[in-house]
């Protein structure tokens, strides 16, 4: 298998033996969104199997500058791969397995950047920091704040090494950098500030100048901007009136009372980046020496970094520990919703809906189990030890509450309990609004001016590096899985043990946690959200507007991204005439075809104040279907246009109770009932008789379901082309709907329907209840597309699609929740609900839902995905969310017998009794538990029976079983 590469791998360039860094893959291309693609448009379009690499320049082995260059990745080799604390690694594609990184040491070779002596021997990144005081990003302290810098303004001394002058340059746009030249830094001379000590020689020419000898020296900061986020959690309440927040803007002598208290310390030692030793002592032990400059004032000691190697300490899912290089790991970027490592704390969800705060102990990625200890109180020694499916495990919580810390991120302590229960952890930190740029510049310009006049030593102004006493903010090394406590690096490196329920997460810049959700049914007008954009990329973006090397075969490339396009995907739209084109005559008028109700027991219930007697779902040949109804006339007062309909003749809904039947009670209905035929008969979607009274694709009922969930939107009046359309739309939907999918409107609220839809064969929904509601806005409809939400039945055990939220959230670009092209989101003239429902049902209930995350589509056939997918033990993340499906809409099938569909009664009984759909469901669970097991007694790499390629007609798309899916099928009633 050829070498992955990622962006900021460091690699050699084999014929030129040239060093560079990643700045793009294809793989990562096709995962950008349009924004990104947007702020990177000077990177030109990949072709699988390049790179695009910012190749570094070098001089007697220093780095000078960097051209950008396209390159086939077979032209390359790997030197070394940066990685950060906390991030998820494997070992290659065809493990399953994966590792979280604890500890990262970087190894650098290093020169002094102005004369290019090399520094004796490998030096660690913890004898290392940053070559300037402060740099955007870093974190300070003041006063019990924490506070992260937004722009620094600096001075730089530049000397003339030609006549061994010196001037001074101000604040240059982020382009003072120790050891730049003039010519780095002027487009023309002319701009060059003159030299006040040569300014009056007669033979001194501006013109002539040599700028690659006049060399920053120094660089010092002179003000900077901060944004104050988060405040100590350990002061007292009494105190903390007296800790106002802190003035953003900071200049001259005020900086050394502010603390510095980054201790991000592996970013540096990157190639090209500049650094100098902590301390002295470093230096000596490497026989270091820095240079002096005017007159002995000025110490350069700043180095350049040439070479790394990177080492990493990995904690394995297993629990072990390795330390190897970082080139021996590739970065596992598509964890599952469930994958987790010991000491993480979870929250387990049983199938009996009961939330439980359990820390892991160790996990299996084959079998796609976790071992777990259930926390019940104080000692660990009396917790619960059980062995649960990876799907009944939540490590990640919600944006506002997230589960569990995690080694590299940051954490503010407290005195006392966080106030939430465990495995929440709260986040903290406020950013402040941004200020006006123009001010920002004009208030740090006058500072720094200030600043410099005042104080024209070239002695630094420091910031305090006295970390002694903070002992509220640190960074999180290890979670302890024995007793779920948590170990915090303090700033100044001291290790202490905290109690998770005394921590607070900061938050990142940008990250939202006002509210918790998505309120996404309600706009109006929504936009785009997450989910598979089933989009077709056309056209190119703007060009470049920067040159790019030439590739190997000497063809100068395109500007612009290459549009891409799906191919052998199946095409589940539908070609609809222009709505316009569509007339309704006399004879359509009555356009409902004439149906047979049938009662529904769930809206026959008594509406006088007795007690209600428990709805029971009883199989279709116990009904007894009442007589049609007169027809009845639905006509909106605030319209011209009469429906003559013949609704299902219900009373109000009411509130129900629903007797707890179990499974096996189900079965012995089920072959107690007559049937349709015997269970190897056809009972295919096709076979029903369209004017079955059991089964009607498509109905109108008397009134609206008590648990829609649009029932509570104001009614709203309509309009003549409103009701226009809504009986086009419904005369479509009447006559061509396919068997799997059924229909319910309302006479009482025309504005709302229902949808339930059978899981097609072939995947791992098959014949399973999926209901979704919708809301046609009488005012906006057909201009803007109806409102949709998905009723979950996973008990918070996660989705069964990428585009089928537990909130609701139906992501799809023809709903308007997923951007998408011209011919793919929501036009009033070629677009219908038919269309809708059909997009649904081909594009979402996939065979591979994995597939439906954004920009996954890309990775079919790639390693990532084709991870021994003959091996049922090799299982990826691709087959995890296959088999994760499958386990979760069993229980749908569950739900809809025990809690029956207002409106798809006889609908949902005729399904699983009439046509055997419920008993072959359960023999079909037990044929993949016993397949499961046997896989698993046989061990991987002996021929388990997992068929992932083959296209099956029928089925469920799964195959066997891990554990993960086995534990928890087998606590399903009747298994």
């Amino acid at each position: 298998m050829s070498q992955s590469f990622y962006l900021g791998d460091i690699v050699r360039v084999k014929e030129t033996n040239e060093r560079a860094m990643i700045l793009r893959t294809y793989a990562e291309q096709q995962d950008e969104d349009d924004d990104t693609h947007h702020h990177q448009s000077s990177i030109p379009a990949l072709y699988p199997n390049e790179l695009a690499l910012s190749v570094l320049y070098a001089k007697d082995d220093m780095i000078k500058y960097a051209t950008r260059r396209v390159v086939s990745q077979d032209t390359v080799v790997l030197e070394d791969r940066s990685l950060s604390c906390g991030d998820a690694v494997k070992r290659s594609w065809s493990e399953t397995e994966s590792g979280q990184i604890m500890e990262v040491e970087v190894m650098s070779r290093l020169r002094h950047v102005l004369t290019g002596e090399p520094v004796e021997g490998w030096v660690s990144s913890t004898e290392l920091v940053g070559a300037l005081a402060v740099e955007v990003g870093d974190r300070v302290i003041y006063n019990d704040w924490l506070g992260v810098i937004e722009k620094v303004n600096e001075e730089a001394t530049v000397e003339c090494q030609l006549t061994n002058h010196y001037y001074k340059l101000l604040d240059m746009a982020g382009r003072l950098d120790p050891g730049c030249t003039a010519e780095n830094i002027f487009c023309k001379k002319s701009a060059l500030p003159a030299i006040p000590s040569l300014a009056s020689n007669p033979t001194f020419i501006q013109e002539e100048r040599d700028l690659s000898k006049e060399t920053i020296c120094q660089v010092r900061c002179l003000a900077v901007l901060v944004n104050w986020v988060a405040f100590s959690q350990k002061v007292p309440i009494e105190e903390q009136d007296d800790r106002h927040i802190p003035s953003r803007f900071w200049y001259g002598e005020n900086l050394a009372k502010l603390t510095h208290v980054t201790s991000d310390v592996d970013h540096l030692a990157r190639v090209g980046s500049k650094v100098r030793f902590k301390s002295p002592q470093f230096a000596e032990a490497h026989s270091f020496k820095p240079t002096l400059h005017k007159e002995g004032t000025i110490e350069f000691d700043i180095m350049q970094v040439v070479e790394t190697k990177t080492k990493v300490t990995v904690l394995w899912q297993n629990g072990t520990e390795t330390t190897e290089s970082s080139i021996n790991l590739i970065p596992h970027i598509y964890l599952n919703d469930h994958e987790c490592w010991p000491g993480d704390h979870v929250m387990f969800k049983g199938d009996d809906d009961k939330r439980q705060h359990a820390v892991v102990q160790s996990y299996s990625s084959s079998d796609r189990t976790a071992e777990i200890r259930i926390v019940s109180g104080e000692d660990p020694a009396k917790d619960e030890i059980k062995l649960v499916s990876a799907i009944e495990v939540d490590p990640r919580g919600s944006r506002t509450k997230q589960h569990s810390v995690h080694p590299g991120e940051i954490v503010l302590t407290s005195i006392s309990s966080n106030g939430y229960d465990l495995p929440h952890i709260p986040k903290i930190g406020h950013w402040e609004d941004p200020l006006e740029p123009d001010y920002i510049e004009s208030v740090l310009y006058a500072q720094a001016l200030v600043a410099s006049r005042f104080s024209p030593s070239d002695t630094p102004f420091g910031f305090s590096n006295d970390v002694s006493k903070i002992d509220w903010y640190g960074e999180v090394k290890r979670l302890r899985p024995e007793d779920g406590m948590v170990e915090v690096v303090l700033p100044s490196g001291k290790v202490v043990v905290e109690h998770p329920g005394t921590l607070f997460c900061l938050i990142e810049e940008g990250e939202d946690i006002e509210g918790d959700g998505m309120e996404y049914e309600d706009e109006e007008g929504e936009g785009e959200g997450e989910g598979n954009q089933f989009q077709l990329v056309d056209g190119q973006a703007e060009g470049d507007d920067q040159e790019w090397e030439d590739n190997q075969d000497g063809a100068r490339r395109e500007k612009g991204w290459i549009g891409q396009r799906r191919d052998g995907e199946e095409d589940y739209g539908m070609e609809v005439d222009d709505w316009a084109s569509v007339t309704l005559d006399h004879q359509d008028r009555g356009y409902f075809p004439k149906m047979d109700p049938f009662v529904s027991l769930s809206d026959r219930t008594s509406t006088s104040a007795e007690p209600q007697q428990p709805t029971v779902l009883i199989p279709p040949a116990e009904r007894s279907i009442a007589a049609a109804p007169e027809n009845v006339t639905t006509t909106d007062p605030s319209s011209s246009v009469e429906l003559d309909v013949e609704p299902t003749q219900t009373t109000a809904p009411t509130s129900n109770t629903v007797e707890m039947l179990s499974l096996p009670d189900l079965l012995n209905q089920a072959s107690s009932s007559p049937s349709t035929g015997s269970f190897g008969a056809d009972h295919s979607p096709g076979s029903m008789k369209k004017d079955d009274p059991s089964w009607l694709r498509f109905d109108v009922l008397e009134h609206a379901p008590l648990d829609h969930h649009f029932l509570n939107k104001v009614v709203e009046k309509t309009n003549s082309s409103f009701m226009t359309r809504l009986k086009k739309e419904f005369k479509v939907l009447a006559s061509s709907l396919p068997d799997t999918i059924l229909v319910r409107s309302y006479g009482d609220r025309l504005d709302l329907f229902r949808c339930l839809i059978f899981g097609p064969p072939g995947t791992p929904y098959v014949d399973a209840p999926l209901v979704i509601d919708f809301y046609l806005n009488p005012s906006r409809f057909p201009f803007d597309p109806p409102l949709a939400h998905f009723h979950s039945w996973t008990a918070g055990k996660g989705r069964i699609n990428p585009n089928l939220y537990e909130e609701g959230k139906v992501c799809l670009s023809i709903l308007g929740t997923w951007s998408g092209s011209s011919t793919e989101i929501w036009s009033p003239n070629r677009s219908s609900l038919l269309q809708t429902l059909v997009s649904i049902q081909g594009l979402v209930l996939v065979r591979e839902p994995y597939f439906c995350e954004p920009s996954y589509e890309n990775l079919r056939g790639t390693p990532e995905v084709k991870i021994h997918s003959e091996d049922m033990m090799a299982f990826g993340s691709l087959l995890a969310y296959i088999e994760k499906a499958f386990v979760l809409t069993r229980a749908f099938i569950l739900h809809a017998l025990k809690y029956p569909i207002q409106g798809f009664e006889s609908e949902i009984s005729t399904f699983y009794f009439a046509r055997g759909k419920l008993e072959n469901v359960i023999d079909n669970s037990r044929r993949l538990i016993e397949l499961g097991e046997q896989a698993r007694g046989r061990g991987s790499g002996s021929g388990s029976v997992m068929e992932v390629g083959k296209e099956e007609e029928e089925g469920d798309g799964v195959g066997v079983l891990t554990m993960g899916g086995i534990i928890p099928l087998k606590d399903k009633p009747g298994l």
